[in-house]
């Protein structure tokens, strides 16, 4: 018969089952109904050894009466649940301890039949808790995976509800340096002092739950800057967020796009480069004098522009040849960036014609500045081993005036250039 049974109620052949029972008649019968559909069965005379036998045995399922000799069945449920509060419990009781019902649901109790035990509720009771377990467990070993899949995986993921993290991958824990315990229950706050905003990000000093918010709003998708503590390095990363269909939370990727980030902005720069001198191509310097006019005449701050060339280059090439005349453009730009301030944009504008826009700079002291580098040009050709020829250059200096655009300032630079080659080279004049 008992063989029977286990091939017609299979999720109940691997139960294993704590019962707690301080008559032994009753016990003995219990005891005689379950072994015929489960695994084990353990039997305990009272609450404290049934205690002791769970910490041992770690059942699946506790059956238990209530009143019991020194530990009574719910002050044992309520120690049990302390230990695991998933493990379902069944209470046995007789008619007149109906009075513990409440307290019983209060604890979690999940099932409640009356002695004497009908074999049948038993049996269908048994079934139901046995299929609770079987698809929790089902559940849990699908989440063990999801939850290994996302641990091996070097992108960021974290799954959010609201401002709580109620999962955040291993890899994440490591770049942050955060301790999986203590992710329990964390705030999303915890990223905010990682969070690193460029100088011209439309975003700035916002919390990462803003972030969030913000990139709900552009289809998902943001690039974000992220501080790696251990090494004080920034990395570039491309966020996602994604709904989670039917649930409240939402996962959130992220992938580190930094040596992406560094390739573009290195092939950006050097498309911005002229590629003989290093310094900015004409193309850099435009975008740059555009804006740098826009925020000048905005705070009304002064700007200044110096344009140079090279005095009679073209004969200087026809005489030593165009890679000496190469080699002559970028010693000259060398000196020139080493000589400027950071702020300062310098760019090749021509073939030996050269500017420099300079931010915050009167045409005083853009004067001065040029007058500088005339001479320094002058004294290291001179003094250079590898020009076979002194050099000189003429400068052209002007400021920004209110009415400027960028095609007025360069037109005033430019005559101002023309004018100290007219006017015997090797000097600066002012336009």
């Amino acid at each position: 018969m008992a063989d029977s049974k286990r091939e017609k109620i299979p999720e109940l052949n691997r139960l294993n089952i704590l019962y707690v029972e301080d008559d032994s008649d009753t016990r003995v019968i219990v005891f005689n109904l379950l072994i015929d559909l489960v695994s084990v069965v353990y039997t305990a005379e009272n609450g404290k050894e049934g205690l002791e036998l769970f910490q041992q045995q770690k059942p699946d399922i506790v059956i238990t009466g209530i009143k019991m000799p020194e530990m009574n069945g719910l002050e044992m449920v309520h120690e049990i649940k302390k230990i695991n509060p998933e493990v379902p419990i069944m209470i046995l009781t007789s008619e007149n301890e109906e009075g513990y019902f409440l307290q019983a649901i209060d604890l979690g109790v999940e099932k409640y039949l009356k002695k004497p035990v009908d074999p049948n509720q038993l049996l269908t009771s048994l079934y139901q808790l046995s299929l609770s377990l079987y698809q929790r467990s089902e559940i849990n070993a699908k989440n063990e995976i999801i939850r290994t899949v996302l641990d091996s995986h070097p992108d960021f993921m974290m799954i959010c509800q609201g401002r709580n993290i109620h999962y955040m991958n291993v890899s994440f824990q490591q770049f942050l340096n955060i301790n999986p315990e203590q992710m329990n229950e964390q705030q999303i706050s915890i990223l905010d002092p990682y969070l690193v905003f460029p100088d011209n990000s439309i975003l700035e000093n916002i919390s990462f739950y803003e972030v969030l918010k913000h990139a709900s709003f552009n289809s998902g998708e943001m690039i974000i800057y992220l501080l790696n503590k251990k090494d004080d390095s920034v990395h570039t990363f491309l966020l996602h967020t994604k709904q989670i269909p039917n649930y409240p939370e939402v996962l959130i990727s992220l992938i580190d796009i930094t040596e992406i980030d560094k390739e573009k902005k290195f092939f950006h720069e050097l498309a911005m480069k002229d590629p003989l001198t290093g310094a900015y191509n004409r193309n850099r310097f435009n975008s740059n004098l555009e804006n740098e006019i826009e925020r000048s005449l905005r705070y009304n701050h002064p700007l200044s522009l110096i344009i140079f060339d090279i005095d009679y280059f073209k004969k200087f090439n026809d005489e030593f040849g165009h890679p000496v005349g190469d080699k002559i453009l970028i010693n000259l730009s060398k000196l020139i960036k080493s000589n400027i301030r950071i702020t300062d944009i310098f760019a090749r504008y021509g073939g030996e014609e050269f500017i420099i826009l300079l931010p915050e700079t009167s045409i005083k002291k853009a004067a001065v500045m040029a007058e500088n580098l005339r001479k320094l040009i002058e004294f290291n050709s001179a003094h250079n081993p590898e020009c076979p020829k002194q050099i000189t250059c003429s400068f052209g200096v002007t400021e920004l005036h209110d009415d400027d655009s960028s095609e007025t300032i360069i037109k005033r630079v430019d005559d101002a250039l023309y004018r100290a080659k007219n006017a015997g080279r090797n000097r600066v004049e002012e336009g």
